[in-house]
């Protein structure tokens, strides 16, 4: 039970965080967007600073994830990873927004 207290504490907490860093992002690039609109009086984004080498990355997560679909499917003790894998996936994507808005203001 107490490993269901920590789970739930750890992931309200996750979540609450995810959304707020989410939000700020957002709004932050949507001013960004609508800035660079009215300064160019274009409608087209500027996608230049979009990451690239993504589909390795994106294929390393259908296999990891297929892989832990699999071991859960043999093994009873391993559902009880999977919410923990998904808190270190929520907070790897806010350790990500921290680390876009530090580039962000740098300059680079």
């Amino acid at each position: 039970m107490t490993i269901f207290a920590i789970g739930l504490a750890a992931g309200l907490l996750t979540a609450i965080v995810y959304v707020v860093v989410a939000g700020r992002a957002f709004m932050r690039i949507r001013s960004e967007i609508l800035a660079g609109i009215a300064s160019s009086g274009t409608d087209a984004p500027d996608y230049e600073r979009q990451g690239r080498n993504f589909g390795w990355k994106a294929a390393g997560g259908v296999v990891v994830s297929t892989l832990l679909l699999a071991l859960v499917s043999t093994a009873g003790w391993t559902w009880y990873l999977l919410p923990f894998l998904a808190i270190g996936t929520s907070v790897t994507v806010i350790v990500a927004f921290l680390l876009d808005r530090l580039s962000s203001t740098d300059g680079s």
